[in-house]
């Protein structure tokens, strides 16, 4: 069997074909060609892939899906990741400078040393996801959620933070334009995360009472039908 016998294919998140070809020799070269070929991958599957330094530029990968995806040291400049599943991605060293996240989910996903300068964040999610050494200089952060995420080390210059949740996130190190931002991150962090902590506990603690009131209606209950 020659190298090129097995024909690679990318398929969308409902299992339609978007692209397939036996002149590569790996689902990444696949992939490049795609993109080479001004293929559009929206809502590609790509879950839980391992295709490390893929190198798609400007790609539209709008709407695709991959979650638990290996894509360390990938280029994804200018690309289009709106509305994207990339929970618990590992995308350290992964360039996406310019790139739309609009929409998209990072919950969890590994993004140290990545660079994200330019790149547009608003609702994006990056609840417990990994940003330390991180260049997000000039990124837009408009509603999205930051809480937990780890900024130790970041470059956060002239960032955009506009009803951004940042609830427990670690901006150790961080460095920021100005003083006042980092001081209202530093802030608003510490503070929401306060507050978070107080309606888990009012919420267990109703539960309890709840439970305990149940117990008490259920024995009461008992002793009547004895």
């Amino acid at each position: 069997m020659g190298l090129f016998d097995k024909t690679f294919k990318i398929k969308d998140i409902d299992g339609n074909i978007l692209f397939k070809s036996n002149k590569v020799s790996s689902l990444k070269e696949c992939a490049e060609l795609a993109v080479k070929e001004k293929v559009s991958l929206k809502k590609a599957d790509f879950i839980g892939k391992n295709i490390g330094g893929i190198f798609v530029k400007e790609v539209n990968l709008k709407g695709a899906n991959l979650k638990g995806g290996d894509f360390e040291g990938a280029n994804f400049w200018l690309a289009n990741l709106e509305g994207a599943n990339l929970e618990g991605a590992n995308l350290e060293g992964a360039s996406l400078e310019v790139a739309e996240l609009k929409g998209a989910s990072l919950k969890k996903a590994n993004l140290e040393g990545a660079d994200l300068s330019n790149a547009k964040l608003k609702r994006t999610n990056f609840i417990k996801s990994n940003l330390k050494n991180a260049n997000l200089k000039f990124a837009g952060f408009e509603g999205a959620n930051l809480e937990e995420a780890n900024f130790r080390n970041a470059n956060l210059e002239y960032i955009v933070l506009e009803n951004t949740k940042m609830a427990g996130a670690d901006f150790t190190n961080a460095r920021f334009s100005n003083p006042e931002t980092k001081q209202d991150c530093l802030r608003k962090s510490k503070e929401e995360k306060e507050a978070a902590d107080k309606a888990t506990k009012k919420a267990s603690d109703n539960k309890k009472i709840a439970n305990a009131q149940d117990k008490i209606k259920a024995a009461m209950l008992g002793k009547k039908q004895r």
